[in-house]
């Protein structure tokens, strides 16, 4: 059927003009970015957000989770933006990390990952994401899989006056990887987690 039309507005009737702004300014939501990084997502994310940055007249901010420093069996981050200014060798970038609780289940990219924790924290005044975001007034936003698709919502639906900030943002979902459920060997899933698997993992 017919998506709704306030949907087709926001995010399928885009005009690409790439006249259309004279500079950009992308905001990057991903849940693995290169805090204690585990996965391919983690190395396509940073590929993406340097290649991104790279851009002439392009500003790149990104939103990503950070675990508690005690969580147990946290790998090194990588390193991508020095100093304060963040004028790198990646061009215009800064990194804005949300610290997870230590009870997340950090190294996980499925349902039990801590995609709720993250996007709650991406709403969150307390740690003035919401503020930068109303500052940068991104011109374009990449949700990086569902997880980043959630912290999106999260973020948007916090602002009472969105419309003031995200005016004309164009949004773009990046689909790294797809989870599914089916029924097949259903005896070794409970239909509580079957349904849970519908209906949180589907972005």
């Amino acid at each position: 059927g017919d998506f709704p039309h306030d949907i087709k507005n926001n995010y399928y009737l885009h005009d690409m003009d790439p006249n259309r702004f004279q500079e950009r300014r992308v905001l990057v939501f991903t849940l693995e970015l290169c805090f204690s990084p585990f996965s391919g997502n983690g190395v396509l994310a940073r590929s993406l957000v340097s290649t991104l940055a790279r851009i002439e007249a392009t500003q790149v901010r990104v939103i990503c989770g950070k675990p508690h420093p005690s969580t147990h069996d946290i790998s090194a981050d990588i390193c991508m933006t020095s100093g304060d200014n963040h004028a790198t060798s990646f061009g215009d970038l800064e990194i804005w990390s949300v610290e997870l609780p230590i009870q997340c289940q950090w190294k996980r990219l499925d349902r039990l990952s801590p995609w709720k924790e993250f996007a709650a924290a991406c709403a969150d005044d307390n740690l003035q994401i919401s503020s930068r975001v109303r500052d940068f007034h991104p011109t374009d936003v990449i949700a990086v899989d569902w997880h980043g698709m959630m912290a999106w919502e999260s973020l948007r639906c916090s602002f009472v006056d969105c419309e003031y900030c995200l005016e004309n943002a164009i949004v773009c979902y990046y689909n790294f990887r797809v989870y599914s459920a089916s029924s097949w060997n259903h005896s070794t899933c409970s239909d509580n987690d079957t349904q849970q698997t519908d209906e949180e993992m589907v972005g």
